[in-house]
Order: C-alpha cells, then sequence, then structure tokens
C-alpha cells in the first residue's frame, strides 16, 4: 500500500508540474511571442516602405548630368511667392494641407530663421501635431515626393503622454522643414 500510495504521489507531482508548465506557457510565452511575431510583422512592413520610399525618391530626383533643363522646370523646383512672407505663408499652407488630409492634429507651427547652404537660400518652418504611424508616414512621403522639393531639417517624434486612448494618437511629431527659395526673386 505504502509503495502505491509513493507512486500515486509522485504521478499526481507530476501532473501538477505539467499543469503549472501549461499554464506558464499559455500565459507567458504564448502571448510574447505572438507580440514579437507581430513586431516582426510591422518591422518588415516598414522597411519595405523604406524600400520603396528610397526607390521612388531615387527615381524622382532631377538628374545633375542632364543640362536641358528649362527654366520653367527650374522654376518648380523653388517655393511659390514674390517675397519671403509669400514663401513661407505658402510653404506652411502646404504643410497644413498635408497635416489635415492624413487627420493628424496640428499643434502649431513656426518660423524659423533663412540660412544659406551651398548657394541656395533656405527657408523652413517648424510645425508640430499628433499623429498615429500611418499618418505621419503619409506625411513625410507627401511631404518629400511632391514639388517643390523639401528638405526635412530634423524630426522628433516621442509618444504620447497620453496614448492608447481612442480619440488620442500614438505620437507627437516636431519637424522642421525647409524649401529652396529662388534667389531671383529676392
Amino acid at each position: 500500500m505504502n509503495m502505491q500510495g509513493t507512486f500515486v504521489s509522485r504521478v499526481l507531482a507530476l501532473t501538477i508540474l505539467a499543469v503549472s508548465i501549461a499554464a506558464l506557457t499559455k500565459t507567458l510565452v504564448l502571448p510574447l511571442a505572438e507580440r514579437l511575431q507581430t513586431a516582426s510583422d510591422q518591422l518588415f512592413q516598414q522597411r519595405m516602405l523604406l524600400g520603396r520610399l528610397i526607390a521612388q525618391a531615387a527615381a524622382a530626383a532631377p538628374s545633375v548630368t542632364t543640362p536641358d533643363i528649362n527654366e520653367a522646370e527650374l522654376r518648380t523646383l523653388f517655393l511659390p511667392g514674390d517675397s519671403d512672407a509669400g514663401r513661407l505663408a505658402s510653404l506652411q499652407s502646404r504643410v497644413d494641407s498635408i497635416a489635415q488630409k492624413s487627420g493628424a492634429r496640428l499643434a502649431s507651427t513656426q518660423v524659423m530663421k533663412p540660412a544659406e547652404s551651398k548657394g541656395l537660400r533656405l527657408l523652413g518652418i517648424q510645425t508640430q501635431f499628433s499623429a498615429n504611424l500611418d499618418q505621419l508616414q503619409q506625411i513625410l512621403f507627401e511631404l518629400e515626393t511632391q514639388k517643390p522639393y523639401l528638405v526635412i531639417e530634423s524630426l522628433h517624434i516621442t509618444r504620447a503622454a497620453d496614448a492608447g486612448t481612442i480619440d488620442r494618437p500614438d505620437l507627437d511629431v516636431r519637424v522642421s522643414i525647409k524649401g529652396a527659395a529662388d534667389r531671383k526673386k529676392s
């Protein structure tokens, strides 16, 4: 009887151990593995998008070796407007329109000091908005692929303090954007 009791207690102990391991696996390991797979899938999608954006930017970039750019094409590379104030207003309007079209919520926009770089006069703005990741990708794509070409000088992204609520996007974004001004019109 004693041997039978020892055997039963050992089988019971092994059963409890197996159930405990199964419960730990189900409550800890499987959700972590699922979350890791989701993050891996998102990373793959973002890498694919980045690859497409790089390929499109390379295809859309004006060729430096092409000498036959006419004046009309050259003007499309500069911010429209007859003065710096007009050009900055045009830039701000374009950024506001793109952000609103994507569904982002604008917080503020500030004019930056004009700068000189490699013979170009650069005018810029710094804007802050709230957006989710898809909206941010759409905004950056629109800013970087339309003429006149714009330069994103800096991009600062933080997780929103109250992110994850239904009416609050996940990200707070601050971006500095510059465009070239035509010196002939200055």
